[in-house]
């Protein structure tokens, strides 16, 4: 009989080698030990350069829990309130509805509430990184020679955001939407509160008492790094055959909607300070009301996905994480101090199972894979529409064999009906529908929003 050590690990390997990833690093752990460790493949494939925990990868979306750490450190000190209109600390904020300016605050940012559409503000930033990578134009959402436009940072962002045309969603409070312009602005919010620029505010009062010495949100740093993986992105086709990407994508000098890069064993230092409520070694990095505040669940999504400041939250102030992805980035982190347990995965491809790896590693050890119970649907094809947004993301749902599908760039998936509206895949993700006048307008997929459009 199998050990729950070897079940796991040929979990995982079973796993990552299906999905064909270059490099994996797990980190487990509990009471601050760790109990697995799963080092796979290769940081550089060529070079046959091992993973270990000291590799340092892309960990994309995660970021943007660190921005929402720092925006409570400023409110433990008493310099802002989350309750802010972003107007207070961004004195040019504007948006393509002026009756929002002043509604719009802090916590709708860090909730993705503030009402904004999916756009291309951020990605406008990205451009310049993308132009220069002779993939870009094949692994970027948007051709960037369609834009003319460019963004160096946060003030060009929110000059664009003032004279772009765009509808907002929904009052500030009234609907979900992952934005990354949010998370953008709450760089210079602080900036502004904090009287620092964003390298030495998270350097000074993040990396530091939580010894994250390798962790970096500027490229540049990685040519200094002994330990550091090489990018891979997958190749066009059927097969998941995997390809060199070397460069990596910057977003200008906007940082905290997903530009940071660290080693596994630095974001398991990371998640054990939520362990700890927010003390780490003898150094208290945040409060413990602090981080209760950023693991409640603010947010219920159509799909049943829930959400806290700058986390999803699957059991409020107990079980909570974020994952992340860009090009040659899939990772995953989740606490459950319940069960007094962290789990990192970080992967150096995109599209690749990070966070499949990460919930599966905890539904091993808590067996509540929640079971999937279809029911009868019988008019699929209401449901059959492609859904696109000004931020790139394309989905086109079918039928096949009499059950929906669901098609991005580089997977199609099967839908089971759940409830009225609702789907789930095999893998347990749900996905809604949302209705205007009872017409599908649009599917809630993950945290964000993407629109119907008519072809």
């Amino acid at each position: 009989m199998k050990t729950y050590s070897e079940e796991l690990f040929d979990y995982i390997q079973t796993t990552c080698k299906h999905a064909n990833v270059p490099g994996t690093a797990v980190l487990v752990t509990e009471d601050g030990r760790t109990i697995h460790e799963q080092m796979i493949g290769y940081r550089d494939v060529d070079k046959q350069y091992p993973v270990t925990r000291e590799t340092i990868f892309g960990v994309a979306s995660i970021t943007k829990s660190f921005a929402t750490l720092a925006i409570m450190q400023l409110a433990e000190k008493g310099v802002l309130s989350v309750n802010d209109p972003v107007s207070k600390w961004i004195k040019d904020f504007q948006v393509s509805d002026p009756t929002f300016d002043e509604e719009i605050t802090i916590h709708h940012l860090m909730t993705h509430t503030a009402g904004f559409p999916g756009m291309e503000g951020v990605h406008l930033a990205r451009m310049n990184s993308v132009e220069n990578d002779s993939d870009g134009k094949r692994l970027f959402s948007l051709d960037p020679a369609e834009y003319d436009q460019r963004l160096e940072n946060v003030n060009d962002l929110v000059e664009w955001l003032a004279e772009a045309d765009y509808d907002m969603l929904a009052r500030p409070g009234e609907m979900c939407n992952y934005s990354n312009e949010s998370y953008a602005l709450l760089q210079a919010i602080i900036e502004e509160a904090s009287g620092e620029d964003i390298l030495t505010y998270m350097n000074r009062n993040v990396f530091e008492p939580l010894n994250m010495h390798d962790a970096t949100f500027l490229v540049d740093d990685l040519q200094e790094a002994k330990d550091v993986t090489e990018l891979y992105a997958y190749a066009d086709g059927e097969e998941k055959t995997f390809e060199h990407s070397p460069v990596w994508w910057d977003v200008g000098e906007i940082y905290t909607n997903g530009s940071l890069k660290a080693t596994a064993e630095e974001i398991t230092a990371y998640a054990q300070m939520y362990m700890n409520d927010g003390k780490y070694q003898g150094n208290e990095v945040l409060s413990k009301e602090s981080v209760e505040q950023m693991t409640r669940a603010y947010v219920h999504a159509p799909n049943e996905n829930k959400y806290g400041y700058g986390l999803q939250i699957t059991h409020e102030n107990s079980v909570f994480g974020h994952g992340g992805a860009m090009k040659g980035v899939s990772s995953y982190f989740l606490v459950d101090k319940e069960n007094h347990r962290t789990i990192v995965v970080l992967m150096n491809i995109a599209e690749a199972p990070a966070g499949d790896i990460a919930k599966g590693i905890q539904n091993y050890f808590v067996g509540e894979q929640e079971e999937i119970k279809p029911i009868d649907c019988p008019h699929l094809e209401q449901y059959v529409h492609t859904f696109r947004s000004k931020e790139g993301q394309t989905v086109k749902t079918f039928l096949h064999n009499g059950k929906l599908h669901m098609k991005g760039k580089w997977n199609d998936i099967e839908l089971m009906p759940i409830k009225e509206d609702l789907f789930a895949t095999k893998g347990g993700l749900k996905i809604a529908f949302l209705r205007e006048e009872g017409e599908v307008r649009g599917v809630f997929s993950g945290m964000r929003y993407i629109p119907r459009v008519d072809e």
